[in-house]
């Protein structure tokens, strides 16, 4: 190509291409008044972040061309005042409010999170955060936050152990059973998506009452092994697992081996827990030979 033609054509340099800074786990130490909130299965996204974008950055650490991807620990309060929304609750990130949860989950959450301010104790939950670019006054990111907090059941029952000492049998034992559902196919027990069933495992454990757990537990296994069957997927690995502990417990080592090699006869999802069942029962079957 002459040069005269490349000076014609000449293309435009494409805009530089940043990646997030990566400021990794900034959670640190929490106040011994701080009541963390049950995490497990619940993810919230925050919203309002727009409006709260210079007080995020100064809670990261500044504004940053490329943009940020961190964690740290959020502060949820009951919002008293809120002239829009009478059940408000406020998220802070280091001391700066960061925005709100979303109207529906403020109204589940803000009983709890007021009983929790009443007992002088402070409601925490991981926060990750992302976005936030400032690569010119005309190309700013806004922020992403999402908290990790179970819904309120879960809550519930930490702030009934944590607020007013109640041991696990007590609550459970105020707890009722779920009740039965009306879905229908392979994946189902007793007209519920076997997954359903873990929580009612669980309160069926916490109130002595193993025999019931162990055969709602076989129920979830047959209900597991067909949907993976229909679907064509690796088998969920919860209800084999907890079945193994149970066994264990009882020191029935025979049991134990059952379930896990019924566990390895599946098809299995990915992840670290079929890895270790397997392992486990690797270990079972060097000790029986010796």
């Amino acid at each position: 190509m002459s040069f005269l033609r490349r000076l014609l054509t000449r293309e435009e340099p494409e805009p530089p291409r940043f990646q997030p800074a990566d400021l990794g786990d900034q959670r640190g130490e929490l106040p011994p008044e701080a009541l963390t909130l049950a995490a497990s299965g619940g993810a919230l996204e925050v919203v309002g972040e727009s409006h709260y974008r210079d007080a995020i950055a100064a809670a990261t650490g500044g504004p940053r061309i490329e943009g940020i991807r961190t964690t740290m620990w959020a502060t949820l309060v009951a919002e008293h005042d809120n002239p829009y929304d009478p059940h408000a609750v406020a998220v802070y990130l280091a001391g700066r409010q960061a925005g709100h949860l979303p109207r529906e989950e403020a109204a589940a959450f803000w009983p709890l999170i007021d009983r929790i301010s009443a007992a002088r104790r402070v409601a925490c939950c991981r926060a990750d955060i992302y976005g936030g670019w400032n690569r010119s006054a005309k190309d700013r990111g806004d922020y992403s936050v999402t908290l990790y907090a179970a819904g309120p059941e879960a809550q519930a029952a930490k702030l009934a152990r944590e607020l007013d000492g109640k041991t696990r049998a007590e609550i459970a034992a105020g707890t009722p059973p779920l009740a039965p559902g009306r879905e229908k196919g392979p994946a189902t027990v007793r007209g519920r998506h076997h997954s359903a069933w873990h929580q009612e495992v669980k309160r069926l454990r916490d109130i002595g009452d193993e025999d019931g757990a162990v055969g709602l537990l076989l129920e979830i296994v047959v209900a597991t092994e067909a949907e993976a069957l229909t679907e064509g997927l690796g088998v969920a690995p919860a209800a084999y697992e907890t079945l193994a502990v149970i066994c264990r417990k009882r020191k029935d080592r025979a049991a134990e081996i059952a379930i896990l090699e019924r566990f390895e006869r599946q098809k299995h999802a990915p992840g670290a827990m079929p890895a270790t069942l397997l392992e486990r029962l690797e270990k079972l079957r060097n000790k029986a030979i010796t």
